[in-house]
C-alpha cells in the first residue's frame, strides 16, 4: 500500500519504485523495491550481508553527492521479519539552491522460506523536505514511509 499522492514510476531496474514529490519535483520520501540473491533465510545469508552493504556504498556513493555512510546491522520489522540494513546520508542542493538533505535505510531482508532464492532489497530515502524526518533513524518509522513500510507483506503466499 503506498498513499494516493505518492507516485509510482515505471522502472526497468526496480521491481517497484514510488515516492512522494513536492511540486517542483523534488522527492519528499520514496521507497524502491528490488531483489538479491538469497539462500532464503536470515542465518544462510547472514555471512554475505557485510558484502552487500560494501556494494551498496559503492553505488550509492556514485549516486548521490556528498554519501555518508552511517551504520550497518541486523535488526527487524515488521512484527519479527529479521533484516540487515545499512543508514546512510547525502547533501545537496535542491532546484532552487536550499540546502538539501537525503536521509537512507537500505534493508536486505530474506523471504525466510529455505530455498527461496530471491531476497527484497528495498531502499526507502527521506529528505529534510519531509516534516516529520529529521535524521536517518526516522527513515521508515517516521512520515508516510512507516505506513508503506508496515504495509509490505512478505509473508505472502507465492
Amino acid at each position: 500500500y503506498y498513499p494516493n499522492v505518492w507516485a509510482n514510476t515505471p522502472s526497468k531496474t526496480n521491481f517497484l519504485d514510488i515516492a512522494k514529490k513536492n511540486e517542483n519535483g523534488v522527492p519528499i520520501e520514496q521507497m524502491l523495491v528490488n531483489y538479491y540473491v538469497s539462500k532464503g533465510t536470515f542465518k544462510d545469508d547472514s555471512a554475505k550481508f557485510p558484502a552487500l552493504v560494501k556494494e551498496s556504498n559503492k553505488l550509492l556513493a556514485k549516486q548521490l553527492p556528498n554519501y555518508r555512510f552511517i551504520s550497518e546491522g541486523a535488526g527487524e520489522i515488521n512484527n519479527g521479519w529479521k533484516i540487515y540494513e545499512m543508514k546512510f546520508e547525502a547533501k545537496t542542493d535542491a532546484k532552487n539552491g536550499e540546502p538539501l538533505t537525503i536521509y537512507g535505510r537500505r534493508i536486505f531482508m530474506p523471504a525466510m522460506r529455505q530455498g527461496v532464492k530471491s531476497g527484497f532489497l528495498i531502499t526507502m530515502l527521506a529528505t529534510s523536505l519531509s516534516p516529520e524526518v529529521k535524521s536517518v533513524d526516522d527513515v521508515g518509522t517516521k512520515g508516510e514511509l512507516k505506513m508503506v513500510l508496515e504495509s509490505f507483506e512478505p509473508s505472502q503466499s507465492y
